[in-house]
């Protein structure tokens, strides 16, 4: 980033505009948002106003005067791969014929291999070629399970599929 920063005029961020970061109004993002501004700032000298007085979480609503950088959260409407780029890609507002025309194509492919094939060039338009998102984090829902608890497995979207848990016997 220092070296791009630098080709594009910028010598240790110097000169660089002001940005402005969107987040919710709730005190995890907006000490996110204080982390990005606090990163931004020490390792390549750009200033980051954090804005936390939008509430409404929605990057094609916002023109580009309001926010440089917006952050939201996303889920998939479903556990299909793809799904989660298809939503990022329909939350910005940016359009690429190139890249419609791969989503469209990975839909109609019927094994995971011939999709991640795909995802990868998906995914590299997406987030480093256009760098129309970057994601950033991603939130887990930690759970303990037992040992002897059998059959789990954590549900891709939400909830848990408890019908194949069985406990396992236990020899005392």
């Amino acid at each position: 980033a220092e070296k791009w920063l630098a080709e594009a005029g910028y010598p240790n961020g110097e000169g660089f505009p002001e940005l402005t970061l969107v987040t919710e109004e709730s005190e995890a993002d907006e000490k996110i948002g204080r982390g990005i501004q606090t990163l931004l700032k020490h390792f390549l000298n750009i200033a980051v106003t954090v804005n936390t007085e939008k509430t409404k979480n929605d990057a094609s609503a916002l023109d580009e005067e309001s926010a440089h950088m917006l952050m939201y959260k996303v889920c998939a409407d479903s556990p299909a791969p793809f799904s989660m780029l298809d939503t990022l890609h329909k939350k910005t507002g940016w359009s690429d014929k190139n890249f419609d025309k791969l989503i469209s194509h990975v839909r109609k492919l019927a094994t995971r291999k011939e999709q991640l094939e795909i995802l990868g060039q998906i995914d590299n338009i997406l987030c480093r070629q256009e760098a129309v998102v970057s994601p950033l984090f991603y939130e887990t829902s930690p759970l303990l399970v037992k040992p002897r608890v059998q059959g789990w497995t954590h549900a891709v979207i939400g909830g848990q599929q408890l019908d194949q848990c069985f406990f396992e016997e236990q020899l005392y």
